[in-house]
């Protein structure tokens, strides 16, 4: 999608940068949306979405089904849902996407910027046989789009960007990637994590996430994060299971409202889980492994971490984890220059860094270096 900047005047000889610059600035933050307007705009969808007959007929269905099996299972505690109940939570799941015909499209329109409410924009979108888009890929497409506007503000305003760094960064890439139509076609297409369907999944994470419904996710919440069914990787196995511990530091350290995170801390911190190869990902694994904030961590920080994934250990298990072992083990990992104590730098240069912090933090990723270990 193109962003038309007709309102901006551009500099004469006689004009001033500087208030072309911030015109410019302000005639883009009007075409983006913030995260209140988005939440808006998604109730909005809700309320002018309509199923069709068929779809009716089916969320009826469900309900029926729903409250045999409920009653089943309160009067017998053994009784287990037959595998069907699953697929039928899945059409729940389906039936709950709220979908937009072109009318119920304009429908939403009358707050939004002109560029997003253009039916060139509605005919990028697969329609169903009943010419419906899904309403939520249109709201990403608005984020993403929202996002790479403020990306470019940011680049335009800040001297402490390095622009080559920005031009070679593995995002940067992937987004170019997009705007070349060859690439759609491609076996890489499916990686790309600016990709209709990886915003998708990413959203259908949140929403599993978001057990209460209320837009947020509490500290109870994350701890789900890595075992919902939008998490499961190709053999339908869970990511990731993180430590109370590990979250307790994130939501300690990120932005919350009544001690919950909202949607953009959400995409912060799962680019951060989800990317284990760049520097800025072990840069925020290492904001939260170092609490003191001293430049190190020793044995006592290590050991409290730990802690977590001896708890999952047991859980699963009934067995204790060997701390002293394992913590010589990460050690011998890393190999830093003091042999008491590990820096960020020692992190970096052993190659091992993301290993190390996974290994403390995630207990599915504990149980791979395991695997791997024997």
């Amino acid at each position: 999608m193109s962003i038309k900047l007709s309102s901006v005047v551009f500099p004469t000889r006689s004009g001033n940068c500087a208030n072309v610059l911030e015109l410019f600035k302000e005639h883009v933050n009007q075409v983006c949306l913030d995260w209140k307007q988005v939440q808006e705009l998604i109730t909005k969808i809700y309320e002018v979405v309509t199923l069709v007959p068929a779809e009716n007929q089916i969320c009826k269905w469900i309900e029926t089904q729903e409250d045999e099996i409920n009653q089943r299972m309160e009067i017998d505690e053994k009784y287990v849902p037959p595998p069907t109940f699953e697929e039928i939570q899945c059409m729940k799941q389906w039936l709950d996407i709220p979908k937009l015909n072109y009318l119920q499209f304009r429908a939403c329109t009358s707050k939004l910027p002109k560029q997003f409410t253009l039916a060139s924009v509605f005919m990028q979108f697969r329609q169903d046989s009943y010419g419906r888009i899904n309403g939520l890929l249109w709201v990403d497409l608005i984020q993403l789009t929202s996002l790479q506007l403020q990306s470019h503000l940011l680049l335009i305003f800040s001297g402490n960007l390095v622009i080559e760094r920005v031009r070679t960064h593995t995002y940067c890439h992937a987004m170019i990637n997009l705007l070349c139509p060859e690439f759609h076609s491609s076996i890489e297409y499916a990686a790309n994590p600016f990709t209709i369907e990886a915003i998708s999944t990413i959203h259908r994470q949140y929403l599993q996430l978001d057990t209460d419904k209320d837009g947020m996710l509490s500290r109870q919440e994350m701890l789900s994060y890595g075992r919902k069914k939008a998490f499961a990787n190709e053999n339908g196995h869970a990511t990731h299971e993180l430590t109370k511990q590990f979250i307790d530091r994130v939501f300690d350290m990120s932005i919350t409202y009544n001690d919950e995170l909202d949607y953009k801390s959400f995409l912060d911190i799962n680019i951060r889980l989800q990317d284990k190869t760049s520097k800025s990902s072990l840069q925020f694994f290492w904001r939260v492994l170092d609490m003191s904030e001293m430049g190190f961590i020793d044995s006592t920080v290590i050991d409290y971490f730990l802690k977590g994934i001896a708890e999952k250990v047991f859980l699963a298990t009934e067995g204790h984890l060997d701390v002293q072992i394992l913590r010589s083990e990460l050690f011998d990992m890393i190999q830093p220059k003091n042999p008491f104590k590990i820096t960020l730098d020692d992190l970096a240069s052993s190659h091992a860094g993301q290993t190390f912090v996974r290994v403390l933090t995630d207990y599915e990723a504990y149980l791979k270096y395991e695997r791997q270990a024997k």
